[in-house]
């Protein structure tokens, strides 16, 4: 089998060229678990020792890797869990029942996803998954199992699922990089693995059945795909792949945890653009300070999920819950124009027809549809929601009703809702608009367009669309001094807020969040500071 590809979910970025090592930790813990006597002192004991060991690995690694503060706070959280007290008084109260130790821990952890799991939620699932670890992780420890880490030194480890502590080590033993059968892009496993910047993928269908050990593995983690026993010439091609991903990486990494202020002291903040989920494994990746904006209307695969609340519902839940605590900003859908267009009769000009919400508010049945689903996910209270294509105040105020009324029913908080200034109308109104937005989004591509009369997507004009033209910037000028006069945030959007010279211009002239394209964070940041 040559060139062999398979994907799966692309975890943490990178390309690593290598030979396969199959590890399956499971499967010697399985063997060992029926073959243990009672005595409920003796099974009591057992528990308290194991217990007392994780807790002093978890302790040691929490010192270990004290300045990851990702992979130290997930540590600190499976600590806490180990150190509840009712685990232990749970733990002892089956055992006296007459369980072993192996079952009480099974029939504890069981009772606990149980509860979990009424949450139904994204979330819950990859918490779920979290706990399970923690419980085999216990009973390896009674059953005195050791993970053999020898042999992973400069290998692929190909498994079938692999907890947060596993990771670390095979990290410590060497590795080069891993892929698994199951996993999560929410679990513990995968923020750790992104902050030790490891190549792995996830969620491979029948890995185990197509990978042999000493098989020639590469693992593409900006793509989540998976070569088995690729030929000279493909070989040949991930080297050069390689050799730049890592010279780019290693530039950038350093930048991650850094934060830039103006010449005013006022902190710059980034923000990540999201059209699909390859763009919320970036947003994570690169550390951005949240999401600036979501455009829905990109995240539809099919007409019908339009009209679905609960796929509605689980796309944008997911990408909240990835996101949280930071907060994320949803662009209602945004049909028409250059995008998806549902309008039934030809429009002669579509960029000054019926989208944005204008479209939304003539189809109340998918608004309503939409801003259920968003509601309902904001339930963490990281969820703010923002209105496309105003050109009168009383959209807004239309809408903030809906929003209101649609929160009432579902008994939940009403979320932020912004406005975003994307036509000369919204932004002449400002002073108006402002008093019904919480914040303020500049969506600077349509906002040029229409303020120079030039279509971006029309080569022959392109020229016209000058962002340091001194009217342009002096009409961004006046929405953000309104923003700040009345203390609502700003953030600018759209490519100009991606491209470097521009970015600069734009700091220089005094603003200080902006939400771009997520692969070009930390390459902005190094920019700034240059």
């Amino acid at each position: 089998m040559v060139n062999h590809r398979i994907n799966g979910i692309a975890i943490s970025k990178g390309i690593v060229i290598g030979k396969a090592k199959l590890l399956d930790f499971d499967k010697d813990q399985k063997q060992l678990r029926d073959i243990k006597t009672y005595d409920a002192d003796v099974e009591k004991a057992k528990f308290m020792i194991a217990k007392i060991a994780l807790i002093n690995d978890s302790k040691r690694i929490i010192e270990k890797y004290k300045h990851k503060e990702k992979i130290k706070t997930i540590i600190e959280s499976e600590l806490m869990f180990l150190q509840d007290e009712e685990l232990t008084y749970r733990i002892y109260e089956l055992i006296s029942e007459g369980n072993r130790c192996e079952q009480a821990i099974e029939s504890f952890f069981s009772e606990y996803i149980s509860l979990v799991s009424l949450n139904d939620n994204n979330l819950s699932k990859v918490k779920i998954n979290d706990i399970q670890f923690l419980k085999h992780k216990l009973i390896q420890e009674i059953n005195d199992v050791e993970n053999d880490y020898s042999g992973v030194n400069d290998k692929i480890i190909i498994t079938s699922l692999l907890d947060t502590d596993e990771i670390l080590k095979i990290h410590e033993n060497g590795a080069l990089g891993f892929a698994t059968e199951f996993g999560s892009n929410l679990s513990h496993s995968s923020i750790i693995s992104r902050s030790l910047n490891i190549p792995a993928v996830f969620g491979v269908n029948q890995l185990l059945g197509l990978v042999k050990d000493e098989d020639e593995i590469i693992i593409d983690g900006f793509l989540g795909e998976i070569i088995i026993n690729p030929d000279e010439k493909t070989r040949f091609l991930y080297q050069e792949k390689k050799q730049l991903a890592d010279e780019e990486i290693k530039s950038y990494l350093d930048y991650k945890e850094v934060h830039i202020k103006n010449d005013f002291g006022g902190k710059i903040r980034f923000y990540s653009n999201i059209n699909n989920i390859i763009d919320l494994e970036n947003t994570l990746i690169n550390n951005a300070d949240g999401v600036g904006l979501v455009r829905t209307e990109n995240l539809v695969n099919e007409i019908e999920e339009i009209f679905d609340q609960d796929i509605q519902f689980e796309i944008y839940n997911r990408i909240a819950e990835s996101i949280y605590p930071k907060t994320v900003t949803f662009r209602l859908f945004d049909f028409g124009y250059d995008k998806l267009n549902l309008n039934d009769e030809k429009e002669n000009n579509p960029a000054l027809g019926l989208r944005g919400i204008r479209y939304l508010l003539k189809n109340k049945h998918i608004l309503e549809t939409q801003l259920i689903a968003l509601i309902k996910s904001s339930v963490n209270g990281n969820v703010k929601i923002l209105i496309p294509m105003v050109t009168q105040k009383e959209e807004v105020i239309e809408l903030n009703k809906l929003i209101s009324k649609v929160s009432k029913e579902l008994d939940i908080q009403i979320p932020k809702v912004g406005t975003m200034i994307e036509t000369p109308a919204a932004a002449a109104l400002i002073k108006q608009i402002i008093k019904e937005s919480d914040f303020i989004s500049i969506g600077t591509n349509d906002l040029m367009q229409y303020y120079f009369a030039a279509d971006r997507n029309n080569d022959h004009v392109k020229e016209y669309l000058n962002y340091q033209d001194k009217s342009f910037i002096k009409l961004l000028t006046k929405i953000n001094k309104v923003c700040k006069k009345n203390n609502k945030e700003l953030i600018i959007c759209g490519q100009i807020a991606s491209e470097e010279d521009s970015l600069i211009h734009l700091v220089n002239n005094g603003f200080q969040n902006f939400s771009v394209i997520p692969t070009r964070i930390l390459f902005l940041k190094k920019k700034l500071l240059k």
